[in-house]
């Protein structure tokens, strides 16, 4: 191990981490505080307005997802998730699923009944759950398997089973 490594986790840069952690944290928790205040202030707005109809419900809705994605990021920060790859995907799995849940939420809502009868909103959901599963495969696929280098990828494990084949090929020639 060189010393060049050791060196990496001296006291500046483990206060440089520790200070991020801290950072972090308090924005995550003043946004937190900010959407409660502002969504309580449009509820008290929407009751002296209009209160038959809650039109509130559609801000606290969408700030709420934007905070959803917030809180994962924070929690992927303090987990340690530095694998952009799984990053990515987590990502894209939090929002399939809450702008998912946003679209049936929108759809029942503005239904005249309230029914979830096939409507627009599976028009969206449909196609986008035959990507999201696309990608999965693809990630799946093309992501260094556990233990492998993070600089291997699919490509580079086809080219070794290649070079078995041919190895094995010679091999047998050899021996004939």
């Amino acid at each position: 191990m060189s010393s060049k490594k050791l060196n990496e986790f001296n006291n500046n840069s483990l206060r440089r981490i520790a200070k991020e952690v801290v950072v972090r944290k308090f924005v995550l928790i003043l946004h937190i505080w900010v959407y409660f205040l502002v969504i309580l202030l449009l509820f008290v707005i929407n009751y002296l307005t209009n209160p038959t109809y809650f039109w509130c419900l559609w801000p606290l809705t969408a700030w709420m997802m934007i905070l959803i994605g917030h809180i994962f990021a924070h929690m992927m920060f303090r987990k340690g998730v530095v694998d952009l790859h799984s990053v990515f995907i987590l990502y894209h799995l939090l929002f399939f699923v809450v702008i998912n849940l946003f679209l049936i939420f929108t759809n029942w809502f503005t239904t005249s009944h309230g029914s979830l009868r096939f409507t627009w909103s599976f028009w969206v959901i449909g196609p986008w759950s035959v990507l999201f599963v696309i990608h999965l495969i693809v990630y799946f696929y093309l992501v260094p398997k556990r233990g492998e280098s993070p600089n291997r990828n699919w490509l580079d494990r086809r080219v070794d089973e290649q070079l078995e084949k041919m190895n094995k090929k010679n091999t047998t020639r050899g021996n004939e």
